[in-house]
């Protein structure tokens, strides 16, 4: 019972009434706990949706809100940035789309990879389409090139009197001193189809291209070109002499996309100028990196290209004053990768790695946002990583960053409101029960106000979109701080106004200035204290801006959100008064409620521009000191 007593003596006052303690800690659980979990989780979700956008997958919540902060983007030519402008997209072999876990008869996929390597045997020269089917198969279908060319010869080429993209190529090939010889065609896939007689299927069968199966190739083929895809064709046939051209075997169809460099180009510009350094690092050797860094515009002014095994073979401190200055690494293996990267987080750097081997797996775990591309990427890196682009699109992680920093701006307006909120609460409840013994505004009535004002309004906050483009301004980055001077300084100024104004209500409303009841008076200042909530959810729309309504068509959910609040808010009024016995509102003391709110928008505005002011002023005074000692 003494325990009992101790505690009654603790949460209460002598009268009887709630002491200090005991509503300052009320006010401080309510406000923190309401909504908090629940409202972030959910806007993490919908972001990571409205991002991607069906043509990539996050495998975390915090994928792309990290991406946000990301300050460099390490990555492979291959890894979205290649010389070849050409992507495959998709591969056909018989009625099967050959995918990561298919499994092809390695007879078909020898064919298919000597198809693929005989404009190697022609030039030295491969085209940019060439080039770009030559590196998919390399990775997707394991072919060696260094083997190809010790056991393929050049027989015969024919030239060919069309306009058509297409050749026929006579190569004599000795695999495990058995020689024989094949003519290959390559080309449109119309053209190349017309003159096969029979189709490989991925089990190594033989079958022949009957009507109904000549028609699903025809229809593939329209379907592909549908989709603006370009479609090729390899056949081929094991002879004696380059005249016999017709009754080939179809091998298998690949249809290529033909990307826009000027869209990455782009994309790596405005990354740059909104604080991430893109940094190439390959195994190729310096100069075919620099050819691609000039194509995409990744070279500053005075570019750093580094070899890495020199990298490797640097003292740590070397290390560390060199890794910021680095814009190429050539001859990179994967520990050189995966020491760059350490480096470069260990120098403060939130770092996006876009890996797409086997081997790259722990750079790419190691990294604060592993990336992966989706039609480069092995099974493994897939599985490691944060974030897979489907369609292997570097250009498209531009918008993940643009939608990530919104992510994380929207996370800061929703704080600003929420510690308003709380603190402002807070205070007016000490105040009050302090000097009154009293609080004005009851638990159940503050839960009710944190819940409205934390969720429909929380939310309306977090769904405020992105920019059409990637600012300059620059990324959060791993020391940036979640709550900004600018933040601290609209919280200071919707808190004094909040606390200054209710708290005046509370003790001079009833018998001063305007004459009402207690049970009127504490209605009062609980709708005003939700009304202020209410109109600050505009002032947090721009944390720095003056302008609060810019852009707020954009986002209908911030209206609905608004009207929604106010519907529950007039509900809650009525049934409290129903229920409760606590007064009801008329028509003009609401307008006062709303009057109290909306003077929060011009305290705002006068907050943000004088602030502007000082900063100018004491800019000008820096400036004109040290000219002065210049």
């Amino acid at each position: 019972m003494d325990s009992v007593d101790a505690v009654k003596r603790f949460v209460l006052k002598p009268t009887g009434k709630i002491s200090l303690f005991t509503a300052s800690l009320n006010m401080l659980l309510v406000g923190l706990s309401e909504g908090y979990p629940l409202v972030i989780t959910l806007s993490l979700s919908y972001w990571n949706e409205r991002t991607l956008s069906q043509k990539a997958f996050a495998q975390g919540l915090l994928a792309c809100a990290t991406m946000g902060s990301i300050t460099t983007i390490c990555t492979d030519k291959i890894g979205g940035l290649t010389s070849s402008s050409v992507q495959v997209k998709m591969c056909r072999i018989g009625e099967e789309d050959i995918n990561d876990d298919s499994v092809i008869d390695p007879d078909v996929l020898d064919a298919l990879c000597d198809g693929i390597y005989t404009p190697v045997l022609l030039t030295k020269n491969v085209s940019s389409e060439e080039e770009g089917v030559l590196s998919w198969a390399e990775l997707k279908l394991g072919m060696k090139q260094n083997l190809l060319k010790q056991s393929c010869t050049l027989v015969e080429t024919k030239e060919l009197n069309s306009n058509e993209e297409r050749s026929l190529v006579l190569m004599r090939k000795n695999p495990q001193n058995e020689m024989h010889t094949c003519l290959h065609w390559k080309g449109p896939a119309t053209t190349i189809l017309a003159r096969c007689s029979f189709y490989y299927d991925s089990k190594g069968g033989i079958n022949e291209m009957e009507g109904e199966k000549r028609v699903s190739f025809e229809n593939f083929i329209q379907q592909m070109q549908s989709n603006h895809l370009k479609t090729i064709a390899f056949a081929y046939k094991k002879i004696n002499v380059s005249s016999e051209e017709n009754n080939l075997i179809l091998i298998g169809l690949l249809s290529l996309k033909d990307t826009n460099c000027t869209e990455t180009k782009e994309a790596v510009e405005t990354c740059r100028n909104g604080g991430v350094s893109v940094i190439l690092i390959s195994r190729d050797n310096d100069r075919a990196l620099r050819a691609i860094a000039d194509q995409y515009g990744m070279l500053g002014p005075n570019p750093l290209v580094l070899n890495g095994k020199d990298f490797r073979d640097y003292t740590e401190e070397e290390r560390m004053d060199k890794v910021d200055q680095i814009s190429i690494m050539s001859n990179a293996s994967p520990s050189d990768k995966l020491l760059f990267l350490e480096c470069l987080k260990q120098k403060g750097h939130t770092v996006a790695f876009i890996g797409t081997r086997t081997d790259e797996t722990t750079a790419i775990k190691q990294s604060d946002v592993g990336v992966t591309m989706g039609t480069w990427s092995t099974k493994m890196a897939k599985g490691a990583s944060d974030i897979v682009i489907l369609d292997g699109d570097l250009s498209f992680l531009e918008t993940i960053i643009r939608h990530g920093r919104c992510a994380n701006e929207n996370i800061q307006k929703y704080i600003q409101h929420e510690l308003t909120m709380v603190i402002s609460g807070l205070l007016i409840s000490s105040i009050t029960t302090g000097l009154l013994g009293d609080a004005p505004v009851t638990a159940i009535q503050l839960a009710f106000g944190s819940v409205i004002a934390s969720i429909p309004g929380g939310l309306a906050l977090l769904a405020e979109p992105p920019a059409e483009k990637l600012t300059g301004k620059q990324p959060l980055g791993p020391g940036g701080k979640l709550i900004t001077m600018a933040m601290w300084r609209n919280i200071f100024i919707q808190t004094i106004y909040q606390v200054t104004i209710l708290v005046t209500i509370q003790f001079k409303g009833k018998n001063d200035f305007l004459g009402i009841s207690p049970k009127v008076n504490k209605s009062l200042v609980f709708n005003s204290f939700v009304l202020c909530q209410v109109f600050n959810l505009f002032n947090c729309r721009k944390l720095e801006k003056k302008n609060m309504f810019e852009g707020i068509k954009k986002n209908h959910w911030f209206l609905v959100a608004v009207v929604v609040i106010m519907g529950l808010q007039a509900a809650f009024i009525e049934i409290e008064h129903w229920v409760g016995g606590s007064a009801r509102l008329n028509s003009k003391q609401w307008g006062i409620c709303f009057l109290i709110g909306m003077v929060s928008w011009v305290l705002d505005c006068i907050g943000k521009f004088a602030s502007d002011l000082i900063t100018h002023c004491i800019g000008s005074i820096f400036q004109a000191e040290h000219g002065d000692e210049r």
